[in-house]
């Protein structure tokens, strides 16, 4: 079994920015994913005025 030293391991900037790809990948998921529920969020409440509004009119 290898035990490696990471202590003599430099990173360039080009090689971190490939090391980070696949935090990128995923946190451009999460993001979408969080925008997606926001716009359904907000279609659904927009959604439910209408309602409101036309039982409120029909009320009057």
């Amino acid at each position: 079994m290898e035990h490696l030293n990471h202590t003599n391991h430099n990173l360039s900037t080009g090689q971190l920015a490939i090391e980070l790809v696949p935090v990128i990948m995923i946190t451009t998921g999460v993001t979408s994913i969080m925008a997606a529920k926001a716009y359904q969020m907000i279609r659904r409440a927009n959604s439910e005025g209408r309602v409101m509004e036309k039982v409120q009119s029909i009320n009057d």
